[in-house]
């Protein structure tokens, strides 16, 4: 802990050691390809050709290009010719501009059984571009693929603004009845209100001098159609009118635009204004179709981040020269929790990892393995850090021994991570607990507020573990009454329990107030990952969740 200025979310992770059904090899070649669609400046792009000189590719000289990628503001405007030419999988930057790195992504699905040109293919386009012309040459893509492979359907990896581009593609497209999974990867579905952080200040001290400074990036970010949508116009931004205190802007309103004395001079210009009104339009467009339900027919997969500190809010000063603050939530880095999830926090697949590398988390690719159903005992070997073996359990093995340890390489000193215990039931059944924080603003009314922590010496008897969970609060008057509900999940989203635990204690650290609640529940019968989700009211809805992996099940 450090302080008042931070509380601890606590999550769970109940992981056991016989996966049954995992073989030691791939039992079959998937047939169904697979297509993998990068974020914004996910891929690399060259002038004249895929052969032409580089313009954007995976190192910091190019940032020295940034300003030849910018787009005219006049409509119908000459541009010279740029082409997508290959996958970025070389470097990365922090924001939803990321240079995003997928070569670990591919790398998996190779190991997976997936093979370059014949059941894997990269869908690389020019990400400046508006994401409505990008979803039709997505079309033309998986068009060509089928035609190749001969596959009646194919399964699309989004991440990040590629998931804008695929919601689109199976909106306005009929991509819908061409495939047949999609799972989405860090995706803004309630937008990215991180842009404008980016716009703001950049990549950081080195990244900016290559790029020419911000001035450069900001003037170039907003010449790009693609960057408007992905801004989540109506929540993004506000003015201060004092300490603490802020009024929302309107950015649907080309006249809110207008006051941003910030915005390079000639986006200010009838011409500049004129260009940002059109992509404001499109902007909307591609919201309404975002906060549509998914189009019946595929299945669908989201995983998202809750780890890290992310911008949800620029508050302008409030003679707009400038950015005053930022009020941040949790999420992957660039994509909020709430966004990634599409607004629903209990169908998501929740990592550690932060956006330019969601994909590699170990609960990411187990994510895709279950929705390509794939045989993947590999996923295993690594699970919560380098070098962990197979999980096979001893009951007797110390814990060091028995529980992989959990990596810690997202996280930064102020969290903690470890094994707790390892619980042996009287039938053998047995559960390792990790416990794990993270940090974030008890002041900031926007930064959820509470978490949950699991006593990590629950008891575990025979089938049945007792669980303690603590629940953070603004004040006791809001958390006391409440008896929060606890579902426990599987990985098709069937509840196969639900609880509501029992009120204990109320206890005042120095961090806020903490309710203690605790309840009893059997561990499920069929190895697998569950989820344990547990929700409450207060100030606001609250959740947290933890993942139960099962590792040896009842006897």
């Amino acid at each position: 802990m450090r302080g008042l200025s931070s509380i601890w979310s606590v999550g769970l992770w109940l992981v056991l050691a016989c996966l049954a059904g995992l073989r030691g090899a791939f039992a079959a070649p998937p047939t169904e390809p697979v297509i993998v669609v990068p974020g914004i400046v996910g891929s690399q792009l060259c002038e004249g050709s895929a052969t032409g000189p580089k313009l954007w590719g995976g190192g910091l000289l190019y940032l020295g290009r940034m300003a030849q990628l910018a787009l005219p503001l006049s409509e119908g405007a000459a541009t010279k010719t740029v082409v997508p030419c290959g996958l970025l999988d070389e470097f990365a930057v922090v924001g939803p501009f990321d240079v995003d790195v997928y070569s670990g992504l591919v790398d998996f699905l190779v190991k997976t059984g997936h093979v370059n040109g014949r059941t894997l293919f990269v869908f690389d386009y020019d990400w400046r571009q508006s994401n409505f012309e990008t979803a039709k040459r997505l079309k033309a893509r998986v068009a060509q693929i089928k035609a190749q492979t001969g596959a009646p359907k194919v399964r699309i990896v989004a991440h990040s603004m590629g998931g804008i581009v695929t919601r689109i593609y199976l909106k306005n497209e009929g991509g819908a009845a061409e495939v047949s999974n999609v799972v989405f990867h860090g995706t803004p579905h309630l937008g990215a209100a991180q842009v404008m952080r980016t716009a703001d200040r950049g990549w950081g001290t080195l990244p900016n001098w290559f790029a020419g400074g911000e001035d450069v990036i900001r003037d170039t970010l907003f010449s790009w159609p693609a960057a408007y949508e992905l801004i989540p116009l109506k929540t993004c931004c506000a003015v201060s009118t004092g300490p603490q205190r802020s009024t929302f802007l309107d950015m649907t309103r080309v006249s809110d635009w207008a006051k941003l004395k910030w915005l390079p001079a000639r986006y200010r210009t009838p011409t500049g204004l004129a260009f940002i009104e059109r992509m404001i339009r499109n902007s909307l467009a591609a919201r309404a179709i975002m906060e549509q339900p998914l189009p019946p027919g595929p299945v669908y997969d989201l995983v998202a981040s809750r780890m890290h500190v992310t911008s949800e809010r620029t508050i302008f000063t409030p003679d707009f020269t400038g950015v005053a603050r930022v009020v941040n939530v949790q999420g992957d880095e660039a994509v909020a929790f709430q966004s990634a999830s599409n607004g629903m926090p209990m169908s998501a697949a929740v990592v550690q990892r932060s956006h330019p590398t969601i994909f590699d988390d170990q609960f990411a690719q187990y994510t895709m393995a279950r929705s390509f159903d794939l045989d993947a005992p590999a996923l295993f070997r690594r699970f919560g850090g380098a070098g962990a073996r197979l999980l096979t359990f001893d009951p007797q093995s110390d814990p060091a021994e028995v529980c992989p340890t959990l990596s810690t390489e997202q996280l930064d000193p102020s969290r903690e991570g470890g094994v707790q215990a390892v619980l042996t039931g009287e039938d053998q059944s047995k559960v390792c607990i990790w416990r794990f924080g993270m940090t974030i603003s008890a002041h900031d009314p926007a930064a959820p507020s509470d978490g949950m922590r699991v006593d990590a010496k629950s008891a575990l008897a025979g089938s049945e573990i007792e669980v303690k969970i603590d629940l953070g609060g603004y004040a006791a008057d809001f958390m006391k009454p409440l008896r929060p509900t606890v579902r426990v999940i599987d990985d098709k989203g069937a509840v196969v329990a639900e609880h509501n635990p029992d009120f204990v204690s109320l206890s005042s650290p120095e961090m806020g107030f903490l309710c203690t609640y605790r309840f009893k529940f059997k561990l499920p019968e069929t190895p697998g990952i569950y989820r344990l989700d547990t929700s409450h009211g207060g100030p606001a809805d609250r959740s947290a969740s933890a993942y139960l992996v099962v590792l040896k099940p009842p006897a």
